[in-house]
């Protein structure tokens, strides 16, 4: 018989006296439990796409960025010689294309095609060009016409456009220059403001100053000029009394051109149904 121990054991050595109790785990809080359904599965997709979209679309518009301002990097250059002269009085833009692109540009037709492509799709590419130097759009007009075209054509404000109009009209122009300019103005004349045609009508006449009476360039600037002048009173009759000193003095100096004698004629007729 076992005798009875004179003490209890120790606090300490009741593990060894006791059985190892494990605890259950925990279940999670309740506010971390999921259960997902297949439309909640469908809105994830979704949102992943959308978001890897962006991303995409972003990364590709910094690409086209990039690419336009390459290219056009190339046509800031100045031109080893002006462009070469067409002088046939015939050649205007009634019945040829504005095109007024320089031979010896770095852009090819090709490349132009495809910034002209870019700029449509992404207008707001326009925002990073240097469309307030007057220097950076005289080259665009000499070396990537059709770009510049289509810069004006995207443009949404009409006083903007023809601002960048105005500076890229130069004194003197050559008879290319002035074909192209004509049928741009042509083609917008109802946005055209009045300040734009005092330009073009200034640079017209300073072209025409070069030349020697009868020339056959100047006759050709005189009656293209005339034309533009027309399309615009047609469109905007109020520029007969707005140019009114301005247009009989041009007719006036150049009247051995029968267009310009016309012309000149028509607004004294005018003037005097008026008083």
């Amino acid at each position: 018989m076992n005798p009875i121990p004179d003490k209890a054991p120790a606090l300490g050595s009741l593990s060894v006296l006791l059985p190892l109790v494990v605890q259950p785990p925990r279940p999670p809080p309740s506010f971390l439990s999921y259960n997902p359904t297949v439309d909640d599965d469908l809105k994830l997709l979704d949102l992943g796409a959308a978001k890897a979209l962006d991303i995409l679309n972003d990364k590709l518009k910094n690409e086209l960025e990039d690419y336009v301002l390459e290219m056009l990097s190339k046509a800031e250059t100045e031109p080893a010689e002006s462009p070469a002269e067409t002088p046939s009085p015939v050649d205007n833009p009634m019945n040829r294309g504005s095109s007024n692109v320089n031979p010896s540009s770095l852009i090819s037709p090709r490349i132009m095609d495809r910034i002209v492509d870019v700029l449509k799709r992404h207008p707001g590419i326009l925002d990073i060009l240097p469309l307030d130097s007057p220097r950076s759009l005289r080259l665009y007009a000499i070396n990537c016409w059709p770009v510049l075209v289509a810069i004006i054509d995207i443009v949404d404000d009409a006083r903007k456009a023809n601002r960048i109009i105005r500076d890229i009209i130069v004194q003197p122009m050559s008879v290319v220059q002035h074909n192209s300019l004509a049928q741009l103005l042509f083609d917008r004349m109802p946005e055209i403001e009045p300040e734009t045609l005092f330009k073009y009508l200034n640079a017209v006449e300073a072209s025409c100053r070069l030349l020697s009476q009868g020339n056959m360039q100047q006759t050709h600037n005189v009656r293209l000029a005339v034309k533009v002048i027309h399309n615009a009173l047609r469109i905007n009759g109020s520029l007969a009394d707005t140019m009114f000193i301005e247009l009989c003095s041009f007719c006036l100096s150049y009247s051995w051109v029968k267009d310009a004698l016309d012309l000149y004629r028509q607004l004294m007729a005018a003037q005097q149904q008026a008083l």
